[in-house]
């Protein structure tokens, strides 16, 4: 309208999910995620008083095992999904020391 147009963005913004250090994917001790199988990414070391993890982005939950060690978040606008994992080998602990809030959905 009247000849102005809106300059189209590519930033993605994405909050971290829980406190700490971030540092590169790469420095990550599981191969699977250093190696980016699983996509890029990065990763935290949380501080100690460090409990509760939130979602990075707005979205709709898309995945959640049964061992809630991991989420996994679409942002339905831009298509963008994000995969939230918690600890080094933490499917092992079943789902024990975690407590969700939300479902797949």
């Amino acid at each position: 309208m009247f000849g102005i147009t809106k300059k189209k963005s590519n930033i993605f913004v994405v909050a971290t999910p829980i406190e700490g250090v971030c540092i590169p994917i790469t420095a990550v001790s599981d191969e699977v995620f250093a190696q980016k199988m699983m996509g890029d990414g990065f990763a935290i070391k949380p501080t100690n008083n460090a409990n509760k993890v939130v979602a990075p982005i707005s979205g709709k939950v898309v995945s959640l095992p049964e061992s809630k060690h991991a989420i996994g978040i679409t942002d339905e606008v831009r298509g963008i999904s994000v995969l939230v994992h918690i600890g080094i080998d933490t499917v092992r602990l079943k789902g024990k020391g975690f407590k969700t809030f939300v479902e797949v959905g």
